[in-house]
């Protein structure tokens, strides 16, 4: 038997489609234009580092950390698990992560090393919610980190992230005349998208990126 899952990406041709019948959400991409679905097509263990850099601080300052930690390392490449296992914690401090965060990276690479870490081909094989359930298993990785995975390095077509405080401030400004809304409000909505809602919360993020809304 066959258990192989296919998640192939939807064309924005069809997610476009779907997304214009919400009137509102017509207007937002009348003015943004397309958004490629694609993914990021980097390894799972990059792709979740970079998400612990930018837990809680802004994107400008989550580019600038980044760039340090990639220049940090003499080669000038994204660092392996085991050169992160092999760096002093006081000295991925001084790239700018906290604490945390520097227990977090090096626990991560240690779980990748142990095999813990998924990687893109047997997330192939998973669904949404295993894969959310073995990221969220890894120290540091919470709900918000796995859908930012899902949506931009697996391109996976139907995620929304609506504890997203950007998400939720969207769609307050398009749909409730600036109230914001609770996050399961605007998951009831987003029935309307599926089944694509990734590219409806891109479309979220870049109203207010573009200052559209």
């Amino acid at each position: 038997m066959d258990t192989h899952i296919s998640h192939k990406s939807p064309t924005n041709l069809e997610g476009i489609r779907v997304l214009e019948a919400d009137p509102r959400m017509r207007g937002i991409i009348n003015s943004v234009g397309e958004i490629s679905p694609e993914p990021h097509g980097i390894s799972m263990f990059e792709a979740l580092v970079n998400s612990i850099i930018s837990q809680q601080i802004s994107k400008s300052a989550a580019s600038t950390i980044k760039n340090r930690f990639v220049e940090f390392y003499p080669q000038e490449r994204f660092p392996t698990p085991l050169d992160v296992l092999s760096t002093p914690p006081q000295d991925l401090r001084k790239v700018g992560l906290s604490n945390a965060k520097t227990t977090y990276i090096q626990g991560l690479a240690q779980s990748d090393i142990n095999g813990f870490v998924p990687t893109l081909e047997s997330c192939a094989l998973l669904d949404d919610s295993q894969i959310i359930d073995l990221l969220t298993q890894l120290r540091g990785i919470g709900v918000w980190s796995a859908q930012m995975i899902l949506i931009f390095n697996l391109a996976r077509p139907d995620i929304f992230p609506a504890s997203d405080r950007g998400i939720l401030r969207a769609f307050g400004l398009i749909y409730l005349d600036g109230a914001m809304p609770t996050p399961s409000e605007a998951l009831d909505y987003s029935t309307h998208w599926q089944p694509y809602r990734s590219l409806a919360s891109r479309y979220l993020w870049q109203s207010l990126n573009s200052g559209i809304v």
